[in-house]
């Protein structure tokens, strides 16, 4: 069975009428009315959900209702842990999502001694470029482990030549907006507030969107997580559509759809897209949103 995985990122805040409760812009209305209107073969093609909002807000509702549609839903942890951090992952438990999304060591370490039952997957930032680091990361009971954003397509493909066996366990992200780099500095903080951290700064993330704006005219979004480090991502969105059947071909079957500031129309389109190319080149599929 192909996996497709579809991921839809971060953010929990209101635009115009909707309520925007799950990772980045869908509103929630729209998206349970959206997965209802899917055909069948779409919905065979929709098996996971991850969960990446702005600051870890909302989980349990969002999760709620998208296990109620019957898919299968997990969240993301930061992207860094610090020893005073772990009230983060059990917030996570307490939402009781089917897997998690592992960004760090230090996650693997905890759930696999507070959550021993818990499904994990690995994320890009634990930086897998080589076969021996897909090999290790798996044999920490991973069940999949997205590839390092490093990795260009030839280095894709090698990896999976070097571990056939591992193959159909690599994940690769097809769509996203690239971060490009994260940091403990709060641009929301400095910027638009006289505090320096969520404690004296007025919540400036739920009443704003921040972007940086480079020497092209463009704007790369800024995302806050728990604990208020930023994430800067890369303002124009790129694909790997174009390799989808040689790396099918080298034995990959997880692929990864990200979202980040587009409206509901937009998403649905995108996603609908990225649906169709699935379906008419694989099938059936399986697809994961985060």
């Amino acid at each position: 069975m192909e996996k497709v995985d579809l991921k839809i990122k971060k953010e929990a805040f209101k635009r115009g009428d909707f309520n925007f409760l799950y990772a980045l812009v869908i509103a929630q209305k729209f998206f349970i009315t959206y997965f209802y209107q899917l055909s069948s073969p779409e919905k065979k093609c929709l098996g996971k959900i991850i969960l990446d909002f702005e600051f870890g807000r909302d989980y349990a509702v969002s999760a709620s209702s998208l296990k109620g549609l019957g898919l299968t839903t997990g969240v993301a942890t930061t992207r860094v842990l610090k020893p005073q951090e772990y009230h983060n992952f059990k917030m996570l438990l307490n939402v009781d999502p089917d897997f998690i999304l592992v960004r760090n060591l230090g996650a693997i370490q905890y759930f696999k001694e507070h959550a021993p039952h818990l499904e994990l997957m690995g994320d890009f930032s634990l930086n897998v470029a080589n076969s021996w680091s897909l090999d290790y990361l798996l044999g920490k009971g991973l069940s999949s482990q997205t590839l390092s954003y490093d990795a260009n397509i030839e280095r894709i493909l090698a990896i999976a030549e070097a571990v056939p066996a591992l193959a159909d366990k690599m994940e690769v992200t097809l769509y996203q907006y690239m971060p490009s780099f994260h940091m403990e500095h709060c641009v929301f903080a400095a910027f638009l507030s006289k505090g320096s951290s969520f404690r004296d700064c007025g919540k400036t993330w739920e009443k704003h969107q921040v972007s940086l704006k480079d020497q092209f005219g463009n704007h790369h979004y800024i995302k806050a997580d728990q604990e208020c480090r930023n994430t800067m991502f890369n303002g124009q969105a790129q694909s790997g559509a174009k390799y989808f059947m040689e790396m099918q071909r080298a034995g990959i079957s997880q692929y990864r759809f990200e979202a980040l500031n587009e409206s509901s129309a937009e998403l649905w389109q995108k996603i609908q897209a990225h649906l169709d190319l699935f379906l008419i080149l694989s099938s059936p599929c399986f697809i994961s949103l985060e």
